[in-house]
């Protein structure tokens, strides 16, 4: 498995057309598909020349994981670009963007992490490149780190998320250090919170 990392942004800041309406980039084909029970908003397009989308079959299909806040709409200048060569696919994660938004679920990168996962098993069928920006990349390493067999690879941009081990917490005799862990623990157990959740999600949706 490859991981491609860039520290610039590959995307154009997002933005929607006049009167709020989103649009879909040409040549794209828009879709529903069910996770868990929810409505799941889906792009997916492919390149239109004969012969690139023989070439395209011969290449890993790209999934696009768009960040905490934005939507597939974030990927319309990407899209054209990357299906002249690839079959690529982008979905809004659950509760953002067109797909549902569950005042009943806690969502996590847990939950979008096996959402991508879903994904890619039930409409792609095929090893693909997972690209994640901010949030997104950190849900597609997530995702590739847990089932190595279904990604051929991952590009993160500007990742955002850490990875956590019992060994990485502040021990020893390091001055504060109970402090330390003590507020981490407290903020962890705070975003765990439904409340907070809900409030977060409630401002997003705004």
């Amino acid at each position: 498995m490859t991981v491609i990392r860039s520290k610039s942004p590959a995307t154009r800041p997002a933005s929607r057309p006049a009167g709020g309406a989103a649009t879909h980039p040409v040549g794209t084909t828009s879709h529903r598909w069910q996770f868990r029970g929810q409505s799941i908003h889906c792009l997916r397009a492919t390149p239109q020349d004969q012969s690139a989308v023989r070439d395209s079959q011969r290449r890993p299909p790209l999934v696009l994981v768009h960040g905490f806040g934005a939507s597939t709409q974030h990927w319309r200048h990407n899209i054209p670009c990357l299906a002249q060569q690839y079959e690529v696919h982008a979905f809004d994660l659950l509760g953002f963007g067109r797909s549902a938004k569950p005042a009943d679920l806690a969502l996590d990168t847990t939950f979008w992490r096996d959402q991508l996962l879903d994904y890619a098993r039930e409409r792609v069928g095929r090893p693909a490149v997972f690209v994640g920006n901010s949030l997104g990349g950190y849900v597609a390493l997530r995702a590739a780190a847990a089932q190595p067999h279904a990604s051929a690879g991952v590009v993160l941009l500007n990742p955002m998320g850490r990875f956590r081990c019992e060994q990485a917490r502040t021990t020893g005799n390091r001055p504060f250090s109970w402090v330390a862990n003590g507020l981490g623990a407290m903020g962890l157990a705070l975003l765990k919170t439904r409340v907070f959740q809900r409030l977060l999600f409630e401002n997003l949706r705004r």
